[in-house]
């Protein structure tokens, strides 16, 4: 049986391709499927209300629209009278 050298070559070729195409898949997939921890957690402004996701270690945050700064947690006894 005498197999022509083109068709060996493009049997070799679409091999190649498949076998790439596979592990292109397989390396996309398990990328997709890696657990991401979140450490962010939703506050609230104090000031203007607003609503802004910030990481769980910050005892302090300053709010993007506002610029006030805020504190974590329902411990907060600061005066908030602006009267003077």
């Amino acid at each position: 049986m005498q197999v022509e050298i083109s068709l060996f070559l493009g049997i070799l070729f679409a091999g190649y391709l498949a076998s790439i195409l596979v592990i292109n898949y397989v390396q996309a997939h398990n990328i997709i499927d890696i657990d991401k921890k979140v450490h962010l957690k939703k506050r609230q402004c104090e000031i203007c209300s607003s609503f802004h996701f910030v990481s769980v270690s910050f005892k302090y945050w300053r709010c993007p629209l506002c610029q006030s700064i805020n504190r974590e947690g329902k411990d907060d006894y600061r005066d908030r009278d602006s009267r003077g």
